[in-house]
């Protein structure tokens, strides 16, 4: 079992839950956890608006310092979504496919069915 250092990047407490427990980190504070319970912490923790449409990469408010994590201050956004809307163009919307993976599809590209089945 592997220690990790966790670091606070916010000026507030964070939270993070493990198998039913609730951990605390104060702000600009670092605690050891397991690898495992340290990557929960981080994804529980991201920065909303921070996740890039085509990529996936997103900035979190917890660094783990042996990942090479950035540390530095951060704090949270009043944004509602994870992601980055802002680099998408206005024909594109995110839409959740059949296997429940969230992509991204041009709006532009869909035709109404009567320009393309012309009746006879």
């Amino acid at each position: 079992m592997e220690l990790v250092t966790v670091v606070n990047r916010s000026s507030k407490p964070v939270k993070g839950m493990w198998d039913g427990k609730v951990e605390i980190l104060a702000p600009h504070a670092k605690g050891a956890f397991t690898t495992l319970v340290a990557e929960a912490f981080k994804r529980q923790n991201a920065v909303m608006g921070s996740e890039d449409p085509f990529t996936g990469e997103m900035q979190y408010l917890v660094g783990i310092v042996e990942q090479g994590d950035p540390i530095t201050p951060i704090e949270q956004t009043a944004v509602i979504t994870r992601m980055n809307r802002g680099p998408m163009k206005k024909n594109e919307e995110v839409v959740k496919g059949d296997n429940g993976i969230y992509s991204v599809r041009d709006v532009a590209a869909s035709l109404p069915l009567d320009s393309v089945f012309k009746p006879a």
